[in-house]
């Protein structure tokens, strides 16, 4: 049991932790002090494991003459707090600080983004982090939290403003933005979260989505059965006059979409606000458990299907592991033990796995570590879930939980395959002949033979999977991946003095990027330009063969190639915004060239030309939609002639244009989705 002292009695966020954990009594044990003229002292917090100070002033209009109390209490005595807890023993301390610390009334907020408040009350709350995450350590774990706007039932500050609105007025304006907001149960499912998880760094508690305020007073005016007209009448007026009053209710304020909750979702959470009931559900909702090793916070699109399933009504817990990938260590801010979270409408649990590291060691054991951890925790679960959704990549173990969990409770398991295995090991350098292909090829055939639905990526896997182990047609599904959305309107470029390829994505052996290194030193040896253009490589990435790409470009003086290393989605469209073309390579494998990876459909989503370097279902997929050029794989010379070809065509956007016409026509979003919602729904039990 964990002992959790909330500092500051009579908070509504304090108090509604409180009730929230104490739900649970037989984890957590609660007690609540009151700051008002508290001289905090180390025996104070002898004995917690956890102090939540949510003490602080606000909800009063600032002052020339109640300014300095806002430092008295938001900063000092909160940093005393701190100082005291950490003397007593307290191993993480949580503080609720504010989005007010940026200063912004509109725009988007990232975790890189610098503080810069302008009032006493943001100046207090930045400088209260400033001082307390100084005194982080090991040993004494800091946990910032900065909500955005808090609603729920009872909760005093800005949803008063709107909820009077809608009761009292007749129309309110329909106007276009967006607004990061946090449901109070939302919020008390994220501190429980960071207690679990023992968790430590900068986090944006935050519903899973972003509310629209005309949204947002319609569905309290609805919920309250009040008659209200949404009108466009007033958005020329709202354009003309941006004064902050106005920027607040109709500007957009947004988080990146990271530390989000779902317990709650923002329809169920307004009712609840209104008539502390939730909305009632759809009868047709499925329940589906996902499993997969790896997921978000990694950059990994295992989970990207399920976030879909979740925006269309249907319940999904996803199992996964620590997260690691692909650097080999345990992100920041998590420990490696089981936790959960939500992110993007899915509820999220990380079991424990071995790190993969660097080595063959460490990444065999992570191999194994996951389906033993997985199915230790769905053994205690209940047969409460529809269908199991088994995402496979690397290695196929992964999937061995979601069979042990349909076999005990009588599911049935639909398994999207990513990579085919033990073929996959033929990559790293294992002979077929070997006796460890031929170990993990009769877990392969035994694994795959048991889903009841196989999904695959690419056209050519069907014919591998029925000629390599047996499976019969009837029971292959093909379903390929699809672009993100975050990809469809990318920001035009200027004028520039350069001509840009861009590879996107991991940089491991499977892609095969030296070959875009030794076509660059050809292109630069020969002076190859467009048209007196620079021609420069970008590689935006990371991964396990990054640091040798890098020493090799600097060994043989390649100057015309650039490494951005990983970059978070949200950049990724200046990048794309940046391409001439996009470029795509594998290695010269019979069975890898069977794949279709995801960047393809990425790329085609943006309007981009696509220059390759591969064989199979690559070439075949660029030339039936006439949006680029491809070279044989791992040849260089082939892939300066596909460049040139690029350069000398007279229709580089027309190619861009079919490239995004063919993904609408096979790729899309929502007909993929449908297709997948589809089979998942047949599979029900």
């Amino acid at each position: 049991m964990k002992k959790i002292l909330i500092t500051g009695e009579g908070s509504y966020i304090g108090n509604s932790v409180r009730d929230y954990l104490l739900g649970e009594p037989d984890k957590y044990s609660v007690d609540m002090i009151d700051t008002m003229n508290f001289e905090p002292k180390a025996s104070d917090f002898s004995g917690y494991d956890v102090v939540f100070n949510v003490a602080g002033i606000a909800h009063i209009k600032e002052t020339a003459e109640n300014r300095p109390l806002y430092f008295k209490v938001n900063r000092d005595l909160c940093i005393n707090i701190a100082k005291a807890a950490k003397e007593g023993g307290v191993k993480q301390f949580i503080l609720l600080s504010s989005m007010s610390v940026y200063g912004k009334v509109t725009g988007r907020i990232t975790k890189k983004t610098r503080p810069a408040p302008i009032n006493a009350y943001g100046k207090s709350k930045a400088q209260a982090d400033s001082a307390i995450a100084k005194l982080a350590g090991k040993d004494f774990r800091f946990a910032c939290l900065r909500p955005p706007m808090v609603y729920g039932r009872d909760c005093k500050g800005n949803y008063q403003t709107l909820r009077k609105f809608a009761l009292s007025s007749p129309v309110f304006p329909t106007y276009r933005n967006q607004r990061s907001m946090v449901y109070i149960g939302n919020l008390c499912e994220f501190v429980k979260q960071v207690i679990d998880g023992e968790k430590s760094g900068l986090f944006f508690p935050q519903n899973s989505e972003y509310v629209n305020t005309s949204d947002m007073v319609s569905r309290i005016a609805k919920a309250n059965k009040k008659n209200i007209r949404l009108t466009s009448l007033f958005n020329p007026g709202i354009k003309l006059f941006p004064v902050n009053v106005v920027k607040k209710v109709f500007g957009s304020l947004t988080y990146e979409k990271v530390d989000t909750v779902s317990k709650y979702s923002f329809a169920d959470s307004i009712s609840l606000t209104e008539t502390g009931e939730c909305v009632k559900k759809k009868a047709a909702e499925m329940r589906i458990l996902a499993t997969c090793q790896y997921g978000w916070p990694e950059p990994y699109p295992s989970l990207y299907p399920m976030e879909e399933m979740a925006k269309r009504g249907h319940y999904v817990h996803a199992v996964t592991g620590t997260p690691n990938y692909p650097m080999g260590d345990i992100f920041e801010g998590y420990r490696n033990r089981r936790c959960s979270e939500d992110h993007n409408g899915i509820h999220i649990t990380h079991v424990p796995v071995i790190p993969r590291k660097k080595d063959t060691v460490h990444r065999l054991l992570n191999y194994h570590s996951y389906p033993v951890s997985a199915k230790r925790y769905l053994s205690h679960m209940k047969g409460e879930y529809d269908v199991v959704f088994a995402n496979q990549s690397s290695p196929v173990m992964m999937v061995e939980p979601a069979i042990a969990y349909a076999k005990k409770h009588n599911k049935k398991v639909v398994m999207y395959c990513m990579d085919l295995w033990p073929a996959s090991l033929c990559v790293g350098g294992v002979s077929k002949d070997s006796a460890v292909y031929r170990f993990y090829y009769r877990i392969s055939k035994k694994i795959y033979r048991q889903v009841d639905v196989l999904m695959v990526t690419s056209r050519k896997f069907r014919d591998y999977f029925m000629n390599e182990f047996g499976i019969p047609g009837e029971k292959i599904a093909y379903l390929p991946q699809y672009a993100l959305s975050a990809f469809d309107n990318i920001p035009e470029t200027g004028e520039k003095s350069t001509t840009d390829f861009v590879f996107a994505g991991n940089v491991g052996t499977a892609q095969n990027i030296g070959v875009i290194l030794r076509a660059a030193a050809i292109i630069q040896k020969n002076d190859i330009t467009d048209n007196g253009r620079q021609i420069v490589f970008h590689i935006v990435g990371n991964g396990q063969e990054l640091d040798s790409l890098t020493e090799y470009a600097k060994k043989e003086n390649i100057e015309n190639v650039i490494f951005h290393g990983r970059k978070p989605p949200e950049e990724m469209p200046g990048y794309y915004g940046l391409a001439d073309a996009m470029i795509v390579t594998l290695l010269p494998d019979p069975l890898i060239s069977l794949t279709l990876p995801a960047k393809v459909q990425s790329y085609m989503a943006a309007g981009k030309p696509i220059i390759a370097s591969a064989d199979g279902e690559i070439p075949d997929v660029i030339s039936e939609s006439r949006c680029g050029f491809c070279a044989k794989a791992d040849d260089e010379h082939e892939l300066v002639k596909a460049v040139e070809k690029f350069l000398a065509a007279p229709d580089r956007k027309t190619m861009g244009e079919n490239g995004r016409s063919y993904y609408a026509e096979h790729f899309a979003v929502d007909k993929v989705m449908d297709k997948l919602e589809k089979i998942l729904e047949e599979n029900c039990k």
